[in-house]
């Protein structure tokens, strides 16, 4: 049974995490591919960074599906080779953030490199979505996340909009409030 690690809040996942090293790894990197596979998937999401979870390391997991139909990337010391110019919108969410959904402009594909958990380099290039959440998971990496691709007025704009639905749903006894301070 893999452990589920508490995400951290986005002052500590803002943080630039060391390479990882094959020859003195901090964990056995299949272990640790297999876990933060583990945490997103609990976390239901589509992609997490070493770093979310409080491990510093540079490494991120991405995917989705289940058996046969699983599409599953695992990333370790990820490096940028290439951006297209043509760029796209699209609504992106973050675990560091629960209910923040923001419309953030990325380029439209990637090439990339990074080793997998056996140590193997890879060479890619993405499109689409699988671009997006590479370069997501990617800022990461380098200390930063979504809520710095976009303006002031977006991000406080998004803000309100997950505080009124918390609010909508603690009224109608879909969340929890929040305990009162003593």
């Amino acid at each position: 049974m893999t452990k589920i690690l508490p995400l951290v809040v986005p002052t500590k996942a803002n943080f630039e995490p060391k390479q990882f090293d094959f020859d003195n790894p901090i964990q056995d990197p299949i272990e640790l591919a297999d876990q933060l596979w583990e945490n997103m998937k609990h976390y239901k999401g589509v992609g997490l960074s070493a770093n979310q979870i409080g491990i510093d390391a540079k490494v991120f997991v991405m995917g989705m599906g289940e058996g046969k139909d699983e599409f599953r990337l695992n990333v370790f010391n990820p490096m940028i080779m290439a951006i297209s110019d043509e760029m796209s919108e699209y609504t992106e969410g973050c675990l560091t953030y629960p209910g923040l959904f923001m419309k953030v402009k990325r380029p439209k594909t990637c090439t990339v490199q990074y080793y997998n958990e056996k140590g193997e380099d890879q060479k890619f290039t993405f499109d689409a979505l699988t671009s997006r959440v590479w370069l997501h998971e990617y800022d990461h990496m380098v200390g930063r996340d979504f809520t710095s691709r976009v303006s002031k007025m977006v991000f406080d704009r998004a803000i309100k909009k997950r505080d009124k639905l918390i609010k909508k749903m603690v009224r109608e006894g879909k969340l929890q409030p929040p305990p009162k301070s003593v």
